[in-house]
């Protein structure tokens, strides 16, 4: 990271912003308890997480990203089906491992963060919309849900409405830091 100026912000989520005590920011990774979360995902180069649906967010902008699952057996034990296959759907690589993790974010710095075509085309064939009239189409959905016209089943609500995540990484630009 510092070889080619690139910095990490470890954002917590705010159910665990009180284990910000457990971790120490150093020169090449910052800790935030409290992250402008639309900030950071426009300026960041690279994401990284485990289960957290903001992962769509970072997709929907073609930026790469990498999935640490490091208590994936743990968690599916405990979990509802996933109506996600990070393996299968996912737009990055999916690590169980620390070591893979490393590996992975070493290949993104080396091709300076760049999206390979095998997971643009999974983002593309994922979004039908890729315009600027998401707030007209939210909209829509939303009042015609509320007029009855339109029916959600229990598996889109759980699915994108109720997201789980502890933490994520984002991976900059040494230039992008906050104060």
């Amino acid at each position: 990271m510092n070889q080619f100026n690139y910095t990490g912000i470890l954002c917590l989520h705010p159910y665990f912003s009180e284990q910000k005590k457990d971790f120490s920011s150093n020169d090449y990774f910052l800790i935030n308890d409290l992250c402008n979360y639309q900030e950071l995902l426009v300026k960041a180069s690279l994401f990284i997480t485990d289960y957290s649906n903001l992962f769509f967010d970072f997709a929907y902008i073609k930026k790469p990203l990498i999935y640490t699952q490091f208590d994936n057996e743990k968690y599916r034990k405990y979990q509802h089906r996933s109506y996600f296959n990070y393996k299968k759907d996912g737009f990055g690589p999916v690590c169980f491992d620390i070591e893979c993790t490393v590996y992975e974010i070493i290949k993104e710095i080396n091709i300076n963060c760049t999206l390979k075509n095998n997971y643009l085309r999974k983002i593309q064939k994922f979004f039908s919309f890729s315009d600027t009239n998401n707030n007209d189409k939210i909209f829509y959905t939303i009042n015609n849900y509320h007029e009855g016209n339109i029916r959600m089943s229990n598996e889109y609500y759980n699915f994108f409405i109720l997201p789980f995540f502890t933490c994520f990484l984002i991976i900059m630009k040494k230039i992008l830091i906050y104060k």
